[in-house]
């Protein structure tokens, strides 16, 4: 039986196409100041402790790179691109998957799907930072004590996630 949904499990996007202006001097480290700084702005209630951009790090006109932010302990992409001058964007590359909405999400439509009740769990329910395309395995259980795995697959940095039922 093979099921398939797309969802929306995200718990926190930030904004698409930050634009960012630094103050003199470093652009690395400026970077990184200001990245993490709308980043701690925009994730309320996650602990955003600092990002690392590669040492050639340019706010030229045209330039791209990737920095890693820590959300949670965790590595959060984001692609910059320089805009000239000290003026830079930002966009978000991976997901922040609040798993516990998604036990929640999925339990209700599989069971509509399915019709019978069945309930999914994600172990442990918490909230993930996952790449595009990345996976999370959860488990979906019927009445009968029946297990199943559902597979979900990130599709995009918005947390939109195809999940199906293997086996």
């Amino acid at each position: 039986m093979h099921r398939i949904l797309l969802l929306t499990v995200a718990l926190a996007v930030i904004a698409t196409g930050c634009k960012v202006s630094i103050g003199g001097g470093d652009a690395k480290s400026g970077v990184e100041e200001a990245i993490t700084e709308k980043a701690a702005e925009q994730l309320v209630g996650f602990d955003v402790t600092g990002t690392n951009c590669p040492e050639d790090a340019s706010t030229d006109e045209g330039s791209t790179f990737e920095c890693t932010v820590k959300v949670n302990g965790q590595d959060l992409t984001v692609e910059v691109v320089g805009e000239g001058g000290t003026r830079f964007s930002f966009d978000q590359k991976d997901a922040i998957l609040d798993l516990a909405k998604a036990e929640e999400t999925f339990t209700k439509q599989f069971s509509e799907q399915l019709g019978s009740a069945v309930t999914v769990s994600c172990d442990p329910p918490q909230v993930r930072v996952i790449p595009v395309g990345g996976t999370v395995n959860c488990t979906v259980t019927d009445g009968n004590g029946t297990t199943a795995v559902v597979e979900m697959t990130v599709q995009d940095a918005d947390g939109n996630v195809d999940a199906q039922i293997l086996g």
